[in-house]
């Protein structure tokens, strides 16, 4: 009985997002010269470990044989050209996010549309697919400093998907599809 309960209870996941894997490697030289900036600003800040494009927010509970097969129809052959480097300030988390802000190309659209027609998702007022590069506590950067940075920002890179993921609602990744 205790066993049926746990494999029962393993097959519904609450709270999942659905994302693109990046290659930390692609963001590396972005990534140490920003670091640097917050170093010598006195900045507390917790880098990215697992960078990621974030397709879906899905609040509700689900099965993840579900999720895991809406995983599988996706295509990884596609391309994230940058727009800027800005901050994002979290919404459901007392936090600001460092990140590179990328063009929304149409794969990425049609899989999130793919994903609300199937799943309750969380919704923001516009599409902006961005990879996270350092967390930092609310108000950590100013303005006048973010420009600073990008006055002499290297280039920013050109990004391929290299997984598709599944994340659980601890930020802790349940399937990887390559």
């Amino acid at each position: 009985m205790r066993y049926y309960q746990y494999i029962t209870e393993k097959k519904w996941l609450k709270g999942t997002m659905i994302g693109f894997g990046a290659s930390p490697s692609d963001l590396n030289r972005v990534s140490k010269y920003i670091e640097s900036w917050l170093i010598k600003h006195k900045i507390k800040y917790e880098k990215e470990k697992r960078p990621h494009f974030t397709i879906a927010q899905i609040p509700e509970k689900y099965p993840k044989d579900d999720l895991v097969r809406e995983l599988s129809k996706f295509d990884l052959n596609m391309k994230f050209k940058p727009v800027d480097l800005t901050v994002f300030y979290g919404t459901n988390v007392k936090k600001d996010f460092v990140v590179i802000e990328y063009k929304p190309n149409m794969k990425f659209l049609q899989y999130f549309n793919d994903i609300d027609d199937k799943f309750e998702i969380k919704k923001f007022a516009t599409i902006k697919p961005h990879v996270s590069l350092f967390i930092l506590e609310q108000g950590g950067m100013t303005g006048d400093l973010l420009n600073d940075i990008k006055f002499s920002l290297p280039t920013l890179p050109i990004l391929k998907p290299t997984e598709i993921e599944l994340w659980n609602n601890k930020f802790e990744i349940e399937t990887r599809l390559k």
